[in-house]
């Protein structure tokens, strides 16, 4: 089976890109990976990378396999960043992690791997668009996000005015805010790997028990689409599937490329975060997007 991509990677708006990518068309390995950082501990990088280049050096056993050894790995090495035994010493706030779309694409079928919030969707002949995966990771932000706002508004007003305002004021701001909503943040960050709270590749032994992995049949599918959260289209109303289903949908019809500029022109309509409530002014972007062609 042959492939035509098109992928996108961009940087958001911290330093260094914490997201990675595989494109191996020869063996028809994909994945986009999230990484994220511990609050005051790991970089997300070390996740990130270690996995990537498990699944690039992919020897032909299941994607399973590959990315259970890759989390393996990630434990060993996170455990001698802190100088600690084994990574189950580290307190989960502090620990590297990563979410994971991966994909092997067989003659008749998907294999998959996922963890977090990266997203797999197909669309089939018929139009017709099918998510793969399910963000678990959605409900607990939005439980910040909405701590954020209320923040904002006990600071502006309901109307959150704040025309004159120019960035440095909105940082400060925005800082006292964080400062407020980080046990929040802790409290999501210990959720990871536990029933009701959302998988990760974290190093542990329980990433390997969350993970979710299956096959699909590629009959009448045409297109398949990867992508990390930083690629949500903002201002969607609803849930989660709402806003992915309307991400997923925009992406098939124009492609990721158009997808990223519409997500970073958003972003830059709101510096403050608050007309398209978010916790990142500008999230790390990966998307793939893969037609095949029988």
């Amino acid at each position: 089976m042959n492939f035509q991509v098109e992928w996108v990677y961009e940087k958001g708006s911290n330093q260094v890109n914490e997201d990675a990518y595989v494109l191996d068309e020869e063996r028809g390995v994909f994945a986009v990976i999230d990484g994220a950082t511990g609050l005051k501990g790991l970089p997300g990088k070390l996740a990130s990378e270690v996995l990537k280049q498990e699944l690039m050096d992919f020897q032909g056993e299941s994607l399973l396999q590959t990315v259970t050894r890759g989390n393996r790995l990630l434990g060993k090495k996170a455990a001698s960043e802190m100088k600690v035994n084994e990574v189950s010493q580290i307190p989960k706030e502090h620990r590297s992690l990563c979410a994971l779309a991966g994909i092997q694409i067989h003659e008749s079928e998907l294999e998959y791997v996922h963890a977090g919030d990266c997203m797999l969707f197909i669309r089939f002949g018929d139009g017709t668009i099918h998510s793969v995966t399910r963000d678990h990771v959605f409900p607990l932000d939005d439980k910040a996000i909405a701590q954020y706002m209320d923040l904002w508004k006990a600071k502006t007003g309901d109307e959150l005015n704040i025309s004159g305002w120019n960035k440095e004021k909105i940082d400060t701001v925005k800082q006292d805010i964080f400062r407020e909503i980080r046990p929040t943040l802790l409290e999501n960050r210990k959720k990871v790997n536990v029933a009701g709270g959302y998988p990760a590749l974290d190093g542990s032994l329980e990433a390997a028990e969350f993970l979710e992995y299956g096959w699909r049949q590629l009959e009448n599918v045409t297109e398949i689409l990867l992508l990390s959260d930083g690629m949500q289209l903002l201002g969607v109303k609803g849930d989660f599937t709402d806003v992915w289903n309307e991400t997923a949908s925009y992406a098939f019809e124009y492609g990721v490329t158009k997808l990223m500029e519409k997500v970073m022109e958003q972003e830059r309509e709101d510096y403050a975060c608050i007309k398209y409530p978010r916790l990142k002014y500008a999230d790390d972007k990966t998307g793939i997007f893969i037609r095949l062609v029988k």
